[in-house]
């Protein structure tokens, strides 16, 4: 008998893991995959606060760090914006995980790699995990259980459990480049390529960068030729990654009797960028503080109270960004670029951006150049 089973070996997994163990709990980490880390999907980025509170694990796998952001319409406007310090970290993904999966061993956690959980039973006083692997099955009985399977999780689905909404699917590719900067990320926005979101350009080194895109319309793979052309590059190197990005915000219930859900399962995401290491730390570190304490439900309470009000602010902002027409997108980024507009921009809350949002629309300076009059 288990205290506590946790299901995928990704982030938020392995963080609440770690916690778990190190509580005294005896822990196991369930992930299908053979390998920590793989396959690769996140772009990586982490804002500087975030690589604070969450250390080490952070801290060593910084590839890039950015002090600059463009915000362009294909063939229209552009927003340049400069901060006087870094405020975003690139992580190197497969480094940062398996860094966390050694802080679950260290803790005391067993990590078993390819068993895949393939059904979950709720018992009045224990969860039965069914479990498959290489050699067959077997079953796993503890006392408490956290999901961290990821957006397209079953196992939860016959307790009422739905899967987070604004599901996007994203692509991902290697590109070679030397004319871009490398301390600056871009953001393109385009209903053509990247209906529903934004396309993005990361720098990971002095000659390497990372393009991609989620779109609600169209096949990722078809539209990325195209948009990689119309943005001034040759071509990638041959290294996509496919995935999802959730933009519909947390989901309403976290709690499955004696099983508790975190990280992308739990819709911990920003609906504002995809970005969710950083909520997803948040609420994995207290799904390990509390499940194995028999207090899934102050979880629950808790994560909701901390972070949830802030991630269904983003999604406010998200779903006016997605009302908005490419020809007002143009003039919103316009208005946006007046010094006195980006000084705004600069000094709000890069882990939010509600507060920057709030702060822009309230700018005298933002509004005369929405209607023309700078």
């Amino acid at each position: 008998m288990l205290d506590v089973a946790v299901v995928g070996g990704g982030p938020a997994g392995l963080r609440a893991a770690e916690v778990s163990a190190r509580r005294g709990a005896t822990t196991i980490v369930f992930e299908e995959n053979r390998q920590i880390g793989l396959p690769r999907h996140c772009t990586g980025l982490l804002s500087i606060k975030g690589v604070e509170l969450i250390g080490e694990p952070a801290r060593k796998s910084i590839l890039n760090l950015l002090r600059a952001l463009e915000v362009t319409l294909i063939d229209g406007s552009r927003l340049s914006v400069r901060f006087s310090e870094p405020k975003t970290a690139v992580l190197n993904r497969v480094k940062y995980e398996r860094l966390l999966a050694q802080r679950c061993l260290d803790a005391g956690a067993e990590i078993r790699l390819g068993h895949k959980v393939e059904q979950i039973v709720q018992r009045r006083d224990r969860v039965v995990l069914k479990v498959a692997y290489r050699g067959g099955h077997y079953r796993v009985e503890a006392r408490w259980a956290i999901v961290a399977e990821g957006f397209k999780g079953m196992l939860l689905q016959p307790y009422g459990y739905k899967p987070p909404k604004g599901r996007l699917p994203a692509i991902q590719a290697t590109v070679r480049d030397r004319d871009w900067p490398r301390d600056t990320a871009g953001i393109i926005l385009s209903r053509r390529y990247a209906n529903g979101f934004f396309a993005w350009v990361v720098p990971t080194s002095y000659s390497e960068l990372l393009v991609g895109f989620a779109t609600s319309s169209g096949r990722p793979a078809d539209l990325l030729p195209r948009l990689l052309r119309t943005l001034g590059f040759k071509g990638d190197t041959g290294r996509r990654f496919y995935g999802y990005v959730i933009t519909g915000g947390p989901i309403g219930k976290l709690v499955y009797g004696r099983t508790a859900v975190v990280g992308d399962a739990a819709g911990h995401v920003k609906p504002t960028t995809g970005g969710g290491l950083l909520y997803g730390h948040l609420c994995s570190t207290l799904a390990g503080l509390y499940v194995p304490l028999g207090k899934a439900n102050l979880y629950e309470r808790t994560c909701k109270r901390i972070v949830h009000g802030r991630l269904k602010a983003m999604l406010w902002v998200r779903r006016l960004l997605n009302l908005l027409s490419d020809s007002v997108l143009n003039r919103v980024v316009r208005a946006a670029s007046h010094p006195k507009v980006v000084e705004d921009i600069v000094s709000g809350d890069q882990d939010t951006q509600v507060e920057i949002v709030l702060n822009v629309i309230k700018n005298p300076f933002f509004y005369a150049g929405l209607t023309g009059l700078v």
